[in-house]
């Protein structure tokens, strides 16, 4: 048993580097999840990505994960090519700023489903990590590896497995979190990031015109357009080679702090006024009314003898008085006599605050019926 040679020849699959990149990570204060097994249900078969690493910091009571899919390649007789063009940023069939994320917080979700989101996304994150988020340098639309010695073109076989193994895994990580009752009963945010690490050397072939540019490059994104599970989708992908890693991972590090950041933000700015706003007050109408039932049911019957009907419970704002108001499908007589009791004043106060985090004043009023 030769055990030298047993050393040399693993150091010459990928396992290595997965332990390197594992190891920077790790120093960097990442979460790691490695050798994650998946089902692809298209081709039928179980597929491994080699590293999932996250980040999660709790803001505003909401937990935010900010998570990197890395896949990692070694190639001692290959190049990495990368052929590209020009990019046209005004392209209408591509997505430049592609947002991957999940949310079963109420308010974040209110920003995500935004036409703007990914817009606003983009132009908030590229001030602190323009070497994630500007735009690419050039489109890419093919891969070759080249073989060292000889420089003739291999295939992409390597390029493209990196390439769709980070989608699908991406794909059944967010459906997993779509599907989860676990996750829709706690609120919870999480942004993805896709990585491709080779421990080998890049080199941009850009086509232009009748030339053909080359360079060799320690990183370049690529906006991958897909159809999975029938819809069709953009994802943004970096190429980083293994000697760049170390440097690259830091600016992730700083997103995991923006992203934070920035879910707090969308907090604030979702409750701030936020009976003022009936868009924002109908996202969170059914917890209003769970509320009302527990805080408000007992004060109510001990007033109106009946039990509540929460079905045509709404919350607006009364211009007039600048309060919160009640509406109820109720007579005057009853409207009258909870808003002369103070037990149920006090009951709907509980539910606002809890709900909406509204601390003023408030009444109740008749249910304006169409």
């Amino acid at each position: 048993m030769d055990l030298q040679k047993i050393k040399e020849n693993i150091c010459k699959t990928g396992f290595k580097l997965e332990h390197e990149i594992a190891s920077i990570l790790r120093t960097e204060g990442w979460i790691l999840i490695t050798n994650r097994y998946y089902l692809d249900d298209h081709e039928e078969s179980v597929r491994e990505i080699d590293i999932l690493a996250y980040k999660c910091r709790k803001v505003s009571g909401i937990p935010v994960y900010t998570a990197i899919i890395i896949s990692c390649k070694k190639s001692e007789s290959n190049y990495w090519a990368l052929l590209s063009r020009d990019i046209e940023i005004n392209d209408p069939n591509t997505n430049w700023q592609p947002f991957k994320g999940y949310s079963s917080d109420n308010a974040t979700s209110y920003y995500l489903v935004q036409p703007d989101w990914e817009e606003n996304y983009h132009n908030r994150m590229i001030k602190m990590c323009p070497g994630i988020f500007s735009p690419p340098e050039v489109d890419i639309f093919a891969f070759q590896e080249i073989n060292k010695e000889k420089s003739t073109c291999q295939n992409d076989k390597n390029i493209f497995n990196s390439v769709t193994s980070l989608m699908k895994a991406q794909a059944y990580e967010l459906n997993i979190l779509n599907t989860s009752n676990k996750n829709r009963k706690k609120p919870v945010v999480y942004q993805f990031n896709l990585i491709s690490v080779i421990d080998s050397e890049l080199i941009r072939l850009k086509f232009n015109n009748d030339e053909i540019l080359a360079s060799p490059i320690e990183s370049e994104d690529y906006l991958s357009k897909y159809i999975l599970n029938k819809k069709e989708s953009t994802s943004r992908i970096k190429f980083i080679t293994a000697k760049n890693f170390k440097e690259k991972i830091k600016e992730y590090s700083t997103l995991h702090i923006e992203n934070a950041q920035l879910i707090e933000d969308l907090n604030k700015e979702f409750f701030k006024d936020i009976i003022q706003s009936h868009e924002k007050t109908r996202v969170l109408l059914q917890d209003f009314r769970e509320a009302i039932d527990k805080h408000l049911w007992s004060p109510y019957y001990s007033t109106t003898k009946k039990a509540l009907n929460l079905e045509n419970i709404d919350i607006t704002w009364n211009q007039k008085t600048n309060e919160a108001a009640i509406e109820l499908d109720e007579p005057r007589e009853i409207v009258s006599a909870l808003n002369d009791d103070d037990t149920c004043i006090r009951a709907a106060k509980k539910a606002l605050l809890e709900v909406y985090k509204y601390t003023g004043d408030v009444c109740f009023e008749e249910a304006l019926i169409f």
